[in-house]
């Protein structure tokens, strides 16, 4: 079997894991928005790796997947079951595809039939989805207006509204509309209004709820999707405003003044080894925490440090404004729209000991190569004869020639996700 497709294999059934937790954390909390992000870029870096090794079927199959968890992350509501089920789904095909080219070395035969079947899946739990929405939930085009003339002062100080239209039948399955409104977290107001403005007294059906629910609550849209999951197709919700600024929260702050704190240890250890690269590293870590919580002033003095301490090729200077803002503290100052770089998290990757051992050989190989060109280079300062020299170094050149070949390869498939990656990346930038 190819090396390239055993690598593939290796990391795919990882990627596969990896989406597959993302996928079930969010059955338990469908509003986690990091669950949902780990679990695209998952598929992202899937699809570019079924890119890679022209694994065509998967690729078409990641991609439909892809999209549906795109259309999620923009809209913002939480992932609805029957969705859920197919991206699961989805990674099942995945993982019987990798199997079966584990046997092989090959793609699957009907690989792009059981493809067409999954995108049409995909594809059609979208438009269910949103065919329950729309039919379930009876239209009331001015209710945000009635609750803003309800809600009187109460109005602006909300986050999101909410509006329930409880089943006709509700009483009968034992649900309880009110409670269900009143254990909303962050409540402001509730309003109340018949569904249907021609029922009396005299026509109500006591048996029969005809209640329209109307609430306000300081409460951020994702909390109250998911406070309301279960009555998702009775329910419409609206954000108002932007949920309050988290970026002073007590366990924010903490996790960014113990991730800039690191930095100075990572600068002051070490010693000259990637001097430049520890200086670079740890300074964009820094000034990207310092974005994130709207220190836009500070972030600046800190990428100016990390010029200078790079100019003098010493740590000292970024130390030193690191400590500074360590002491100011590292509380935001004032709201920020400024998107920093993301912070890689760390990473690890299983690799066979014969690839590195490979590479141990070449890099010994390497070194040789490199004594014996600086050899050569005494030996024309020594004034020998040239052209006895000239034919040394061209066999010197050749035997660099083959290892920088050989390490390449070896390179590439310690890295071959690292690869994908890139690959992905790029796709993605032109809209592939």
């Amino acid at each position: 079997m190819n090396e390239f497709v055993e690598q593939f294999l290796l990391e795919s059934r990882e990627l596969v894991a990896q989406a597959t937790d993302d996928l079930m954390a969010l059955e338990g909390t469908p509003e986690d928005r990091e669950r949902l992000d780990g679990a695209f870029r998952a598929f992202h870096t899937l699809k570019g790796a079924a890119g890679i090794v022209e694994f065509a079927a998967m690729g078409r199959t990641l991609h439909a997947a892809e999209d549906v968890l795109a259309t999620l992350r923009s809209s913002g509501e939480p992932i609805a079951s029957n969705v859920l089920d197919e991206c699961l789904a989805c990674l099942d095909l995945t993982s019987r595809w990798l199997d079966a080219m584990q046997v092989s070395g090959e793609t699957p035969a009907a690989a792009d039939a059981d493809a067409d079947d999954m995108i049409a899946r995909l594809v059609g739990s979208m438009d269910v989805d949103e065919k329950n929405k729309s039919a379930s939930l009876p239209e009331n085009g001015d209710w945000l207006d009635r609750l803003r003339v309800a809600a009187g002062s109460s109005f602006a100080a909300a986050v999101t509204a909410v509006r329930f239209v409880p089943d006709s039948e509700a009483f009968f399955k034992g649900d309880d509309p009110f409670s269900i409104i009143a254990s909303l977290p962050q409540l402001l107001t509730v309003n109340l209004a018949l569904t249907d403005q021609a029922l009396s007294l005299e026509t109500m059906n006591p048996f029969s709820c005809s209640l329209e629910i109307l609430a306000l609550t300081r409460e951020p849209i994702a909390a109250i999707q998911n406070a309301l999951r279960a009555f998702a197709e009775r329910t419409e919700v609206r954000q108002l405003a932007p949920p309050p600024d988290l970026a002073g929260d007590k366990y924010d702050l903490a996790q960014a003044t113990s991730l800039i704190a690191a930095q100075i240890v990572l600068l002051r250890e070490g010693g000259t080894e990637g001097l430049l690269g520890r200086i670079e590293s740890a300074g964009r870590t820094v000034a990207n925490a310092l974005l994130y919580l709207g220190r836009d002033g500070s972030a600046t003095d800190v990428e100016k440090a990390v010029t200078n301490a790079q100019a003098l090729e010493k740590v000292e200077p970024l130390v030193a404004v690191i400590e500074r803002v360590l002491e100011v503290g590292t509380r935001p100052t004032h709201p920020t729209t400024t998107t920093p770089l993301q912070v890689a998290a760390p990473r690890a990757l299983r690799v066979d000991m014969d690839r590195i051992d490979a590479l141990v050989k070449l890099t010994g190989e390497l070194l040789v190569v490199k004594n014996a060109i600086g050899y050569v280079a005494k030996r024309l300062h020594d004034n020998e004869d040239p052209g006895t020299v000239a034919s040394t170094l061209r066999d010197q050149h050749a035997l660099f020639d083959r290892l920088a070949t050989e390490l390449q390869s070896a390179v590439l498939s310690v890295g071959f996700f690292r690869c994908v990656r890139s690959f992905a990346g790029f796709q993605g930038w032109f809209g592939k």
